[in-house]
């Protein structure tokens, strides 16, 4: 009876169970964020160079919390299925961690794009991790990316905190990467 809450890794149910858990979350954090901003307004773009008169607007910022729903789904489809695996404990260090780095981000104004780092990971870990790839998720990512390359290099010539953002975006892919690879 004790293992009621979790899910054995066979057969239909558990692939329905990720999808339904994927879509989701995707659908409630981008709800979430959108009425969010439609509250609190959406931030001020912060570039390297200092803070531009513009706000972000609704086509740049909420995509990105798709992406973050996407891998929330991931982490509690991954504790419930847990079969034995800590690999969920690993996601959610990693998810927390891209939270915290993106919250700083807009509160100390670190020289960082919250959005490159989180597209860098997610889009590695798309790639790089999981055996049957995909592909809509991967989609999704670099449709996501382009919006995010289009604002951050064309619109406000930002360069320097997208890029740093992708070094952040992989070394904690690679961390977690690294920790399955050598420990479990």
């Amino acid at each position: 009876m004790n293992q009621v809450f979790f899910i054995n890794d066979s057969g239909v149910k558990t692939k329905n169970l990720e999808i339904f858990l994927i879509s989701f979350f995707s659908i409630i954090f981008s709800l979430a964020g959108f009425i969010s901003y439609a509250i609190s307004g959406y931030p001020v773009v912060e570039t390297f160079s200092g803070s531009l008169k513009l706000t972000t607007p609704p086509i740049y910022m909420i995509p990105i919390f798709f992406i973050l729903g996407i891998i929330f789904g991931e982490l509690i489809y991954y504790y419930l299925s847990r079969n034995g695996q800590n690999n969920w404990i690993i996601l959610f260090v990693e998810f927390f961690s891209l939270i915290f780095l993106s919250y700083l981000r807009i509160t100390a104004i670190i020289p960082i794009s919250g959005h490159s780092m989180i597209l860098t990971y997610f889009l590695l870990k798309q790639i790089v991790t999981y055996k049957n790839k995909h592909k809509s998720r991967i989609f999704i990512g670099f449709l996501i990316l382009i919006i995010t390359l289009y604002y951050k290099l064309l619109i406000w010539e930002d360069p320097i905190t997208m890029f740093f953002g992708f070094l952040v975006g992989f070394f904690i892919f690679s961390a977690g990467f690294y920790y399955k690879k050598v420990f479990i």
